[in-house]
C-alpha cells in the first residue's frame, strides 16, 4: 500500500480524533461553567451566613449587656417583697397559704 492509499485512513482517523477532542472540550467547557456557578452561589450563601452569624453575635452581646444577673434579681424580689410587707397590714396567720398546704 503507498502513502495515498493509507492517507484517507490517516485523516479520517485524525478528523475523528478532532471531533472527539472537540466535544470533550465542550463538556469541559460546560462543566467548567456550572462550576463557577456553584461557586459564585457558595460566596452568596457564604456571605449571608456570615452576616447573619455578626448579627446574632451583636443581639447576644446586647442581650446578655441588658439581662440582669441571678443574685442581682434576687435581691431586687427580696427588696421589693420587704417593701410591700412593710406597706401591708398583716394577715392572720390562718389566712395565709404556706407551702405544705397547696400540695
Amino acid at each position: 500500500m503507498s502513502e495515498r492509499e493509507r492517507e484517507p485512513a490517516l485523516v479520517r482517523d485524525f478528523r475523528e480524533l478532532y471531533d472527539y477532542v472537540y466535544k470533550v472540550g465542550r463538556y469541559v467547557n460546560l462543566i467548567y461553567k456550572r462550576m463557577e456557578r456553584i461557586e459564585l452561589q457558595l460566596k452568596e450563601i457564604s456571605e449571608i451566613l456570615n452576616e447573619r452569624t455578626t448579627a446574632n453575635r451583636r443581639d447576644i452581646a446586647d442581650i446578655q449587656e441588658k439581662m440582669l444577673p441571678k443574685s442581682e434579681f434576687k435581691e431586687f424580689v427580696n427588696n421589693l417583697r420587704a417593701k410591700v410587707e412593710e406597706k401591708l397590714p398583716s394577715l392572720p396567720e390562718s389566712t395565709l397559704i404556706t407551702s405544705n398546704d397547696s400540695k
